[in-house]
């Protein structure tokens, strides 16, 4: 029979001596979550929370987090965990914000694998298609679009530490916004943006992460000028699934030296400057 038919019923009355015999023989949740045919960790520390069964002592392992020690063990952690759920479960900690909270502290270097779970990765890459947009024309509309009423932008996510890849167009009209929806192949919005006061409604279609990179891709020989520029940056900085782990604002990606036209009154005075150039032509 399974570990999964031989374990007793959750509220049935031999659960508690069974699961508290698995817990005191294994050597941390990991190892318990296997014995009793769990899929994750998790349900052990739901149960021992829910029994009242508290931590074995040969489960903390681990040296105190300010101790000279910790430093170098949590590293080794750090780097032969393939993500990040199975770190916490080495470390025994009860969720993720603790590991990235020491990765910072120690300033260790996040693994590239931890970007995304390796399964939710390859889920996400699987819903978006190779090639977003078939057609030429189409690719040239797009990039016509974003080129004049688009923007390049990223987003963070405090969640899972990681900031992402954006590529927007808001406009009055919703018709071109619909039209590069379809484009993008993104439901189109259901309603406009929230409504300022004096101020018309605006519809907006936003693409991330992996698509929005492949939609640069696409659309970069139908951009001209600063948005090029943008463009390339943001293909190199965000190679090669539209991610990044940690935290970037816009200047760390788009330094406002080398993208005056992203500062705010840059284009004014880059004008000013390129008229004033012309004058003495």
């Amino acid at each position: 029979m399974s570990r999964v038919e031989t374990r007793p019923r959750v509220h049935g009355s031999e659960f508690r001596p069974y699961f508290e015999a698995v817990v005191k023989s294994s050597k941390g949740a990991r190892e318990a979550a296997q014995k009793m045919g769990y899929a994750d960790a998790a349900a052990v520390r739901y149960h021992m929370k829910r029994l009242g069964i508290r931590r074995p002592d040969h489960w903390n392992q681990r040296p105190p987090a300010r101790s000279p020690e910790f430093a170098s063990y949590f590293e080794n952690i750090v780097k032969t965990s393939k993500t990040v759920g199975e770190a916490v479960s080495r470390l025994g900690y009860a969720n993720t914000s603790i590991i990235y909270h020491h990765v910072k502290r120690l300033g260790i270097e996040t693994p590239k694998e931890w970007l995304l779970k390796p399964g939710v990765r390859k889920q996400r890459q699987r819903m978006v298609p190779e090639v977003i947009m078939h057609h030429e024309m189409d690719r040239a509309w797009s990039g016509g679009l974003i080129q004049g009423e688009g923007g390049i932008v990223a987003h963070y996510s405090k969640r899972v530490d990681v900031t992402a890849l954006d590529v927007r167009a808001a406009m009055t009209d919703p018709d071109p916004i619909f039209r590069l929806c379809d484009s993008f192949g993104v439901a189109r919005p259901p309603k406009s943006l929230p409504k300022q006061p004096g101020r018309k409604p605006i519809w907006e279609c936003v693409v991330g992460g992996l698509r929005a990179y492949r939609v640069l891709q696409e659309i970069l020989p139908f951009l001209f000028g600063e948005k090029l520029k943008e463009a390339k940056r943001a293909l190199e900085f965000f190679t090669p699934y539209g991610y990044r782990q940690g935290r970037f604002g816009g200047y760390d990606i788009w330094p406002r030296s080398e993208f005056p036209f992203r500062t705010k009154g840059g284009a004014r005075i880059r004008n000013l400057e390129m008229a004033r150039y012309g004058a003495k032509e």
